[in-house]
């Protein structure tokens, strides 16, 4: 047998390695050391070993560190072709017979020579060997004519010689062949297999092999076709040569193979992968050149494929080949390169399977494991789309080394990496899909739970052959990501969930983007995403797509974003803008586009400049700062929820947008800082509750707006100052609208400049104790329905109504400060009460205005229109009543306070006045009271005189009855400019002495 290792001692693994016949040894006490990979490669670090029944067999030796599992990895490694001797230099095939087809077997020394005559022979031979220097020759009609060699014999052949042939050679030995090295072979095409063919098959052109030996299939010299190279064995092991269009190493039981009529020989494995005793390995040189127009093909397929050496299906002048390494366990070990690069674009490069393992075409692999050492490129190299990278396994996939899929530098985007794995560790691995004058390429990677974090190696063992990682999920390195988006690439992470695997991704650690080029980071989760550390771009825009599961998933914000530019697009279950995004910390600032479904906000600043118009379904607010910035407005389709918080910013906020909606205000405030709005659509009902509520920018309302919840949480004070203003033009429910808790009262406070509004659409109503209150500076103007249908709705700020105030009876509308204007347009009806207790009320209707009952506590009673109280007046304090209009009291009216006519008003008296206590009607300034026909004034009072002036043009004229009652201390009526007992007018001095102290006319 001719053994192609030999054993070193390695200090560094502290073991015995095999190695290369030909590699440099120090022994184990020397200085220096030179190891040789040749069919045993030595990874170069313990944590990114390989699992035992995934490597070669010094790996398995060197990850055990035990003589018996290294025996045993020897034994199951070098045994290709049986323990036989090396033939004699000038040996050559015997036994050769034709047992189907054309062919005449000639021998001339040491050359052996077949002359073919049909399209298709077979030949039988006892042993088919050819010594090193010894030929054998096939001389064949064309490129496409096949031999097949059948050996019969009990020996495997050995091949140490010339083999030539002008067309295919087909050679099956159930025993095993060797391509010894110094061997050299120069065929149109050529198929070496343990597996058997029948004549009448092989006549007919159905090459399908099946019934396969016990031996290998082993190939260390130089194969060079024009057409193709396909080796099937149970073991097929290359650490020599090949150069063809297209090259196969399969191990397996059958064997489809098609040949084309330019000898191209394309081989299908007929049974899958093969089981794991089936080894495919390179360590070699494997080039497949192809056409013109495109790279070659090269496939390795078995129980296990290894590559170690070069898979080369590259194209210098057309589009990239395909290279495809399929079995249950796949690797890529040492120093193994793959190269499917193109001058006018990237080829397809498959490892374990193809995307995301769902072509039923090709294979998937358990286990796939990809050196830190090791390389694939893909790349278009002048110009064109750079390729497809496929490094996949159904279970565990271990990717440390260097991938390149770029596009061409002359133009061309970049191509498709994929690393995935229900497991998955890429620590260290260097992906490149740029695209340097187009679009960047993708890196997905697909386990089932992941972590980002600053370590992405992950702890395990092997047992029985198999990598069992010590932490559920899988671990990927941020810098790993880093890497890849510096260089232009963008990155998919996507996850599956089964078991307690529920498809999560983790980001626990920062990732920060320096590169120029802008890319996009794609989470893309079975379930929920959670981003605990920063992202962050710091040249060029990075965006960010984080794609949850199902209904009930999530994507949580916890660190901070900060993108320069990019977009987020927050999807479910792969629809754009569909997903839910949760903001519980970090400063977020984006001033791209957000694509969401939902956002909550609990804890963080974010800011949110949005490029162009921002639309919701939801937004809720628990806590935290959250500024509404853009420019083109904010869109909430569906619900607003502020349970604390602070929604700030500059944007217009519409909540319905047309299409209805619900608001739930339970605490929170619109920032101070905030010039924006929060405009309510029709159809959208707004609860505000639970303690005291800012406003410091704007509210519009079109639907309904209510104070206090089904379950009695409650809103108590409103808060509106400076720069903040509420605007209501649908409904808004002051106190608890289903009259159930009596206890239930709002205040609107206005402060600064601070408005509110009801609109010409807008009705508010007030069923409880509430009050609308400003200082200076502040308004509160109504063009639309106050409605007080319970206890007391008190106003104290400045503005002017044209709409209407309804008081029901029993209730009371109380103005108690400021300067309110009720113009034309305005009207106050029902049967309840208004209540002027402060400030200024300006009645200025042209028609006029009639109150059921009115009640002075306070203020000033003005304006330039009439005002009739046909009910009872009330007055408790000190008012005054001034203007240019008339007011007419047509019940009972009370004094109890003193109040004041001043100027050009007039009040007429058509009910009964009564003065008592120590009040008194003050008349200034030109003011007039007239006691009409059928008027009453009784006075009772304590004062000197019941009515006073300043001296100054006041007036009062009786034509009803005045009547000085026996508990009357009054003795006159003092400094009245002008007095008038008219026609009918009546005096009644009932007791005591009553003077005239003014100048008048009795008729």
């Amino acid at each position: 047998m001719n053994h192609i290792y030999r054993l070193i001692w390695s200090q560094l693994e502290q073991a015995w390695v095999a190695v290369a016949e030909t590699a440099k040894g120090r022994g184990k006490g020397g200085k220096t050391s030179a190891v040789a990979s040749h069919t045993f490669v030595i990874a170069s670090k313990a944590r990114q070993s390989m699992p035992a029944d995934l490597v070669e067999c010094h790996v398995a030796a060197r990850l055990a560190m035990t003589k018996t599992l290294f025996a045993a990895a020897l034994a199951l490694c070098l045994a290709p072709v049986g323990a036989q001797s090396t033939p004699p230099a000038n040996a050559l095939p015997t036994g050769g017979k034709v047992s189907a087809g054309q062919a005449s077997i000639s021998q001339a020394a040491n050359v052996l020579t077949v002359q073919q005559t049909s399209q298709r022979a077979a030949l039988d031979w006892q042993s088919f060997n050819i010594g090193a220097a010894a030929t054998v020759n096939f001389n064949q009609p064309g490129i496409s004519s096949v031999a097949l060699n059948r050996i019969i014999g009990n020996d495997a052949s050995q091949i140490y010689g010339k083999l030539n042939a002008n067309g295919q050679v087909f050679f099956s030995n159930p025993n095993g062949m060797l391509f010894a090295r110094g061997a050299q072979v120069n065929v149109g095409g050529i198929l070496a297999s343990t597996l058997r063919l029948g004549n009448a098959d092989f006549m007919a052109g159905n090459y399908r092999f099946s019934n396969p030996g016990s031996g290998s299939i082993s190939n260390q010299g130089l194969i060079n076709a024009l057409g193709g190279v396909t080796l099937m064995g149970n073991n097929v092991d290359n650490s020599g040569q090949i150069n063809a269009s297209s090259v196969s190493l399969v191990a397996g039981n059958m064997l489809a193979v098609d040949l084309s009529g330019d000898g191209l020989i394309r081989a299908r494995v007929a049974d899958a992968t093969g089981s794991l005793g089936q080894v495919v390995n390179n360590s070699g040189v494997i080039k497949a050149s192809g056409l013109a127009e495109q790279g070659g093909d090269i496939l390795l397929q078995g129980g296990r494929a290894l590559n170690a050496g070069s898979l080369d299906a590259s194209s210098p002048t057309g589009i990239g080949g395909t290279v495809k390494m399929l079995g249950t366990q796949v690797g890529v070990t040492g120093n193994g390169s793959i190269n499917a690069s193109g001058a006018s674009g990237g080829g397809t490069i498959l490892l374990g399977g193809d995307f995301q393992g769902k072509n039923p075409e090709v294979p998937n692999a358990t286990v796939t494991y990809f050196g830190p050492e090791a390389s694939i490129k893909a790349d278009a190299l002048g110009s064109g789309n750079g390729g497809k990278v496929i490094v996949w396994a159904d279970d565990t996939t271990r990717a440390f080394g260097s991938i390149s899929a770029k596009g061409g530098v002359n133009g061309g985007d970049g191509g498709f990496v994929e690393t995935s794995g229900h497991v998955l560790d890429v620590t260290g691995i260097a992906v490149d899909a740029r695209g340097s004058k187009g679009r960047a390429g993708v890196w997905l990677l697909d386990p089932f739970n992941v972590t980002v974090q600053a370590m992405g190696e992950m702890g395990g063992t092997f047992t029985g052959g198999y990598w069992t990682p010590s932490i559920q999920g899988s671990a990927i390195a941020n810098t790993t990501i880093e890497t890849a988006l510096n260089a232009g690439t963008n990155v998919t992470i996507t996850t599956s969930g089964i078991g307690s695997e529920l498809g999560n991704i983790t980001v626990g650690s920062s990732i920060s983007k320096t590169g120029t080029t802008a890319t996009t980071l794609t989470l893309q989760a079975d379930n929920n995403i959670a981003i605990n550390a920063p992202i962050s771009s710091s040249s060029s825009a990075l965006n960010l797509v984080l794609n949850h599961g199902g209904s009930f998933a999530t994507a949580t914000v916890s660190g901070t974003l900060s993108l320069l530019g990019g977009n987020v697009d927050v999807q479910k279950a792969g629809a754009t803008g569909a997903g839910n995004l949760t903001i519980a910390g970090g400063a977020t600032s984006l001033t791209g586009t957000l694509a969401a479904n939902t956002v909550l906000v609990t804890g963080g600043t974010t800011s949110l400049a949005t490029s162009s118009a921002l639309s919701l379904f939801t937004l809720q607010m628990n806590a935290g700062t959250l500024d509404l910035n853009t420019a083109a407005g904010t869109s909430i389709t569906g619900n607003l929820v502020m349970s604390g918080g602070t929604l700030g910013g500059t944007s217009a906020v519409t909540v319905g947008s047309g299409y209805g909606g619900i608001v739930n205000w339970s605490g929170g405030t619109l920032a101070s800082s905030s010039t924006g709005s929060v405009n309510l659509s029709a159809g959208v009902t707004t609860t505000l509750m639970q303690g005291t509520l800012a406003l410091n920018g704007a509210l519009n309302n079109a639907g309904t707006i209510n104070t206090q919840s089904v379950n009695r949480g409650q809103l108590t004070t409103l808060n509106i100052g400076t720069g903040g203003s509420l605007t209501n033009n649908g409904g808004l429910n002051l106190g608890n609208v289903l009259s159930t808790f009596a206890d239930n009262t709002v205040t609107v406070n206005l402060t600064g400049t601070g408005f509110m509004t009801n609109g010409s659409s807008g009705t508010i109503t007030s069923p409880t104790a509430n009050a609308i209150q400003g200082g200076a500076g502040t308004t509160f103007a109504s063009t639309g329905i106050v409605n007080v249908t319970g206890s007391t709705l008190s106003i104290g700020a400045d503005g002017t109504d044209t709409g209407s105030y309804d008081i029901a009876s029993g209730a009371t509308l109380k103005f108690t400060g400021g300067t309110r204007n009720l113009n034309t347009g305005s009207a106050i009806v029902g049967l309840g009460s208004l209540n002027l207790s402060g400030g200024t009320v300006n009645f200025n209707l042209t028609a006029g205005l009639t109150l059921p009952n009115l009640t002075l506590s306070g203020g000033t009673l003005s304006g330039t229109g009439n005002v009739t109280v046909s009910g009872a007046m009330d007055v408790t304090d000190t008012s005054t009543l001034t203007g240019t209009g008339t007011l007419t009291t047509q019940g009972t009216t009370t004094l109890s306070g003193s109040p004041t006519l001043n100027g050009a008003v007039t009040w007429n008296n058509s009910g009964t006045l009564d003065i008592g206590g120590a009040n008194r009607v003050l008349m200034y300034n030109g003011a007039v009271l007239n006691n009409l026909a059928g008027g009453t004034i009784n006075d009772a009072t304590s004062a000197t005189a019941p009515l006073e002036g300043n001296g100054s043009a006041s007036t009062f004229v009786n034509s009803g009855t005045f009547n000085k009652n026996a508990s009357s201390a009054a003795t006159q009526i003092f400094s009245i400019q002008s007095f008038t007992n008219a026609t009918g007018g009546v005096f009644n001095v009932n007791a005591g002495t009553f003077q005239l102290t003014t100048t008048g006319t009795d008729t």
